[in-house]
């Protein structure tokens, strides 16, 4: 029973890390969107976000001031 909630815990904790890591990356690829100032591709590559992805947050109005 023990070792069933110790793994349910890693899991978790695994889960959060991820989760925690993309958010990381979106908000890294916000900040460059919103200086205007990198190309899409330098953006993906330093973000560590999908290309596919820059492109819909930079569509996204919600970076825009």
């Amino acid at each position: 029973m023990c070792k069933i909630l110790e793994d349910m815990w890693n899991e978790a904790a695994q889960k959060g890390r991820q989760e925690g890591m993309q958010e990381n990356q979106r908000e890294v690829a916000i900040r460059m969107l919103k200086t205007g100032k990198f190309p899409l591709d330098q953006i993906a590559e330093l973000s560590g976000f999908p290309i596919s992805e820059v492109k819909k947050l930079q569509a996204a109005d919600f970076f825009k001031q």
